[in-house]
C-alpha cells in the first residue's frame, strides 16, 4: 500500500538535475540545523524557549476595545513540558488549544507517532491598572528596561498569589498529568499494531485581560504562531485539536523512503503544502454514535472510509456550512486515487496540511476567536507565496465532535438577535458576555458579538483587497515571536515568519 502513496507528482518533479540538486541542499540543511542545534547548546530548548518569551512579556491587561483597534497581544509562557522521547518522524503536529479541549490534546497525541506540540491558552481576567512609571520607549535606556522586565516579572509572580493563581495551578496540575499519560505510553490497552504516543510538547501560556469578551474570544492564530516555535522537524503541520489523524498517515510518515520524499519535495520546484483531506461524522448522529463513527473512520482502511461517506455516516468536513472550503479536493477524483495530485486555490479553500516549516508565512494575529483566521493564512499562501496544493491519497482528519465555542454558536446556531439565544436563557458564561450591549468608540450600541463580527468582516475585506494587489499585506505577527524566532538555534535567526527563502 505505502507504494501507492509515493506521490507521483513528486517522483517527476525529482527527475531534473536541478531538483535533485536542491533536493540534496534541502536534506543538507536539515543536517546543518541539527549540528548547529546541538553543537555547544547546554540550555534545554524548553528553557531558551521560555525565557526568549517572557523577555519581552508585557503584563498590562487588555481590553475588547483595544484589540478592536490594533493592540498587539502578550502572553506569558508559564510552564513547559518538553518529552524527553525521540522520532525519526521529519514532521511536528503543532496545535491549539483552550483548557476545556486538553482531552482533544491527549487524543490527538494517541493519534499521532511523531513530535506533537500543543499551546494551551489560559486567560486571567484582572482590572486595569496604571502603567509602570517610565515608559522606556520614551528613555530608551537599556538599564531601565532590564529594571521594568524585572518589575513586571515580579508583578506577575505576586498577580499568581491571588486567587486567580489557583485556577492556573489547577490547569498546570491538569496538563502535568495529560504529560505523564503520554510520556509512559498513555497506559491503556491498544489494538494490534498501534503505538502510543506522540513526543508530547506542552505549552501553557497565560494572557491577562481587562473584560470577560477578550477572555471569551481566544487568540488562537496567536496561539499557533506560539506553538510552532517549538517545532524543530524540517515539516511542520498546523493541525486543529479538535481533528484526529488516521493510521494511514502514520504507516507513511514512518516509511522513511515516503517521509524523505516529502520532505525533499517540499521546496522544490515552489514551495508545497501536502494536503490530507478532511471528513465529520453526520450532524444528524448523537454525540456518542459521532465520537465512535469518527474512530472507525481513523482507524479504518481507505475503503472503510469511503464506505461510511457512501453510507452518509460521515461527510465532508464542514459541508453544510461552507461547501466551497474543501471542494478543490474533488472528493470523488481522491477516492479513486492512488497517487498525489496538484489541486488549484479557490476562495475559501482552508485544507490543513503539512509545509516546509521555514516556509509557513505565520498566521495573522488580528484574527480572535472564530471565523477566517485559517482562511486568511491559506489565502496568503496561494496568492502571495504561491504554493502548490499536493493532495495525499491514502491520509485523512476526522473532525471529532464537540461543543461550539461561542462565538461559532452565535454565527451557525443562531443570531444574537434570535429569541433562542439571549442573555436571559445563555448559561454560558461566554455567551452572556458576547451578548452584552454597549457602545464602543464612534459605534452604536450594539451586542459584543455584533461588534466582534463587525471588525473580523471589515478586517477579512481588507486582507482579500491587499492580497489581490499581491503587497501590502503582512501578517501581524506579536514581538515575542519575532524576537524567539531570531535568537532560538533551531530557527537560525530568521525572525518573521516566511523570511527564509530556498
Amino acid at each position: 500500500m505505502l507504494s501507492n502513496m509515493e506521490p507521483a507528482v513528486m517522483l517527476s518533479n525529482m527527475e531534473s538535475g536541478k531538483s535533485l540538486r536542491t533536493a540534496s541542499l534541502v536534506l543538507g540543511l536539515c543536517l546543518v540545523i541539527c549540528v548547529r542545534w546541538s553543537a555547544g547548546q547546554s540550555d534545554h530548548p524548553a528553557k531558551l524557549l521560555q525565557s526568549c518569551w517572557n523577555d519581552n512579556f508585557d503584563s498590562s491587561p487588555r481590553t475588547f476595545q483595544e484589540w478592536l483597534g490594533g493592540r498587539t497581544p502578550s502572553f506569558q509562557l508559564t510552564e513547559v513540558w518538553w518529552s524527553k522521547h525521540n522520532s525519526s518522524a521529519p514532521l511536528t503536529i503543532f496545535t491549539s488549544a483552550s483548557v476545556d479541549r486538553l482531552p482533544m490534546v491527549e487524543a490527538q497525541c494517541r493519534d499521532y507517532v511523531g513530535p506533537l506540540v500543543a499551546a494551551v491558552y489560559v486567560p486571567v481576567v484582572v482590572r486595569q491598572v496604571e502603567r509602570f512609571v517610565g515608559d522606556d520607549s520614551v528613555s530608551g535606556l537599556p538599564a531601565h528596561r532590564r529594571l521594568r522586565h524585572r518589575a513586571l516579572l515580579q508583578q506577575q509572580q505576586q498577580l499568581m498569589k491571588e486567587p486567580f493563581g489557583s485556577k492556573v495551578a489547577a490547569v498546570r496540575a491538569d496538563m502535568q498529568a495529560l504529560f505523564d499519560r503520554m510520556e509512559a505510553g498513555g497506559g491503556s490497552t491498544l489494538p494490534p499494531g498501534r503505538s502510543c504516543c506522540c513526543q508530547l510538547r506542552l505549552l501553557l501560556f497565560t494572557e491577562r485581560v481587562a473584560d470577560r469578551q477578550m477572555a471569551t474570544l481566544m487568540p488562537t492564530n496567536s496561539m499557533r504562531n506560539a506553538a510552532m516555535l517549538a517545532v524543530q522537524t524540517p515539516l511542520a503541520a498546523m493541525i486543529d485539536v479538535d481533528l484526529g489523524v488516521s493510521d494511514t498517515f502514520n504507516k507513511a510518515i514512518s516509511n522513511k523512503t515516503w517521509a524523505d520524499l516529502l520532505v525533499q519535495n517540499a521546496v522544490v520546484p515552489q514551495p508545497k503544502i501536502f494536503i490530507p483531506t478532511a471528513w465529520e461524522p453526520n450532524h444528524t448522529l448523537d454525540m456518542h454514535t459521532a465520537t465512535r463513527m469518527a474512530e472507525l473512520a481513523l482507524r479504518g482502511s481507505k475503503a472503510d472510509l469511503i464506505q461510511l461517506w457512501l453510507n452518509n455516516t460521515l461527510q465532508i468536513f464542514q459541508i453544510d456550512v461552507c461547501k466551497h472550503c474543501h471542494r478543490p479536493f474533488n472528493h470523488s477524483v481522491w477516492a479513486n486515487a492512488t497517487a498525489a495530485y496538484s489541486v488549484e486555490f479557490k476562495k475559501w479553500f482552508e485544507p490543513w496540511g503539512a509545509l516546509w516549516r521555514f516556509h509557513d508565512p505565520g498566521y495573522d494575529e488580528r484574527f480572535r476567536g472564530w471565523y477566517f483566521n485559517k482562511v486568511s493564512h491559506v489565502e496568503a499562501m496561494a496568492r502571495l507565496w504561491h504554493f502548490q496544493f499536493i493532495v495525499l491519497p491514502e491520509s485523512w482528519l476526522v473532525h471529532r465532535p464537540h461543543t461550539k465555542i461561542a462565538a461559532a454558536e452565535l454565527h451557525h446556531g443562531a443570531s444574537a438577535n434570535n429569541t433562542n439565544v439571549t442573555a436571559n436563557n445563555v448559561n454560558d458564561a461566554s455567551l452572556s458576555a458576547l451578548l452584552q450591549k454597549k457602545p464602543l468608540g464612534n459605534a452604536p450600541e450594539a451586542t459584543m458579538f455584533d461588534h466582534f463580527m463587525t471588525y473580523i468582516m471589515n478586517l477579512s475585506e481588507l486582507v482579500r483587497e491587499l492580497m489581490s494587489q499581491g503587497k501590502g499585506y503582512v501578517p501581524q505577527i506579536n514581538h515575542q515571536l519575532v524576537h524567539c524566532r531570531r535568537v532560538l538555534p533551531w530557527w537560525m535567526g530568521q525572525g518573521r515568519p516566511g523570511e527564509w527563502r530556498h
